[in-house]
């Protein structure tokens, strides 16, 4: 993976406002140490900070899993406008935050009703364009230059990213059951923390991707295995965040059933990263992968001639 021809081959409006939100988050965090006094509040520049950083650093995953399939007529558009409606978002979010408002589970107002129909309705968009990437990198004919690693990470990396946003409707609509019970929105009796599931592996894709990249640098003898072992990982770890959730303890509350899950989270990961690391034998027959799908597909073709 060469950052440098994924960002530069990206849509000129996608980089725009990839580096508008991870820019806001990281100048929101010097004024965080200045003004909030508590990470945890509801109208803390906290939310400017993660919601920044987390939405530009996904929707660059986003363009780039576009980019690395066999193009649609509607990619543009669709890229255009996914990157559009999450600056919206993000920009929504740091509105409440400097106008002192929670900027979810808040409709004392109807400025802050206004705001947050609006986030709802740019998360609903963004979501359907996850589920459509998710469902398309699934198809055979999908790729136009990646190797199998890259696209096995970008494919789970995808399909945990739509699990996230499923599950974030789900924890919406109890915040709000939460609300009419007197409850606090973002706790499910009694310590259970209901972010904890939906950010659990919302960024397995960068992860996972990371991990193809050193499959491909060290030219791993057990790529596929490499990736595989890491989707098992982000699986037992999503599995921990939801049990503990739903049983209401709080996140590092452990007890033998979490722990076990946790080790074994811990294991899969390290299993990972030993077989992403472990070289293949030198072989001058071997094939060599490429991020540039013109470089790739012309690699591809003298190897089929040879």
């Amino acid at each position: 993976m060469n950052l440098t021809f994924s960002w530069n081959a990206l849509d000129v409006v996608g980089r725009f406002c990839i580096l508008l939100m991870i820019l806001s988050g990281l100048l929101h965090i010097p004024l965080f140490w200045i003004f909030d006094a508590s990470w945890e509040s509801p109208v803390s520049f906290r939310k400017p900070i993660l919601f920044g950083l987390s939405t530009g650093i996904t929707l660059w995953s986003l363009l780039d899993a576009i980019r690395r399939m066999r193009p649609w007529p509607i990619d543009r558009i669709l890229a255009r406008s996914t990157s559009l409606i999450l600056l919206l978002e993000v920009a929504l979010i740091t509105l409440q935050a400097w106008r002192g408002r929670a900027s979810h589970f808040n409709r004392l107002t109807t400025w802050d009703s206004v705001i947050e129909s609006l986030m709802g309705w740019s998360i609903v968009f963004a979501s359907f364009v996850v589920f459509l990437l998710t469902i398309r990198a699934w198809q055979a004919n999908a790729w136009s230059g990646a190797s199998p690693a890259m696209r096995l990470a970008i494919r789970w990396g995808l399909m945990f990213l739509a699990i996230s946003c499923a599950v974030g409707f789900t924890i919406t609509n109890l915040g709000f059951m939460n609300l009419t019970l007197g409850r606090p929105p973002e706790v499910w009796p009694p310590k259970g923390i209901l972010k904890f599931p939906h950010g659990a592996v919302l960024h397995a894709i960068q992860l996972l991707v990371i991990l193809a990249w050193i499959c491909d640098r060290f030219h791993a003898r057990w790529p596929l295995w490499a990736i595989g072992t890491a989707v098992a990982a982000n699986g037992t770890w999503l599995a921990f965040a939801s049990m503990q959730t739903i049983r209401g303890m709080g996140r590092w509350e452990l007890d033998p059933g979490s722990t076990a899950i946790l080790v074994a989270t811990v294991a899969l990961t390290v299993g990972s990263l030993f077989l992403a690391t472990y070289p293949r034998p030198t072989s001058r027959s071997s094939p060599i992968w490429t991020d540039d799908p013109e470089q790739s597909g012309s690699r591809d073709m003298q190897q089929e001639t040879h």
